[in-house]
């Protein structure tokens, strides 16, 4: 019988630690999701203020760009005594760079754009 009494104590103790590693395995598996949800708000919260503010500061140089284009195509077309062919030669000159960035747009953006992405991700 002590060795009854002692198998009942042992099976008891087992079904106790049982309990306890499933109720800390539950605890950490909650822990781990609490982190990773924690880790992807931070992360998506530091690209989104990220791309607001690269907005913003392309908004305002695009402002200053049409301006100081204004200023030198009026420049220009004073130059050239025919206002419309100053406004004309930044128009070309305008439709030059787009083409330069099309053709090298995997190089002069997708790729940099790309990279900054991961970059932010993997911080």
């Amino acid at each position: 019988e002590p060795f009854i009494l002692f198998q009942i104590f042992f099976m008891e103790n087992q079904a106790n630690a049982f309990e306890g590693l499933v109720s800390k395995t539950t605890d950490y598996l909650e822990t781990r999701v609490e982190l990773m949800r924690l880790k992807a708000a931070g992360k998506t919260s530091e690209l989104i203020s990220s791309l607001v503010s690269r907005i913003f500061i392309a908004c305002i140089g695009g402002m200053v760009l049409v301006l100081i284009s204004i200023g030198f195509a009026i420049w220009l077309g004073t130059v050239l005594n025919k206002m419309y062919l100053g406004f004309f030669g930044v128009g070309v000159f305008y439709m030059l760079v787009i083409l330069v960035l099309f053709l090298g747009r995997n190089q002069l953006m997708k790729a940099p754009l790309k990279d900054s992405i991961i970059k932010n991700l993997l911080k």
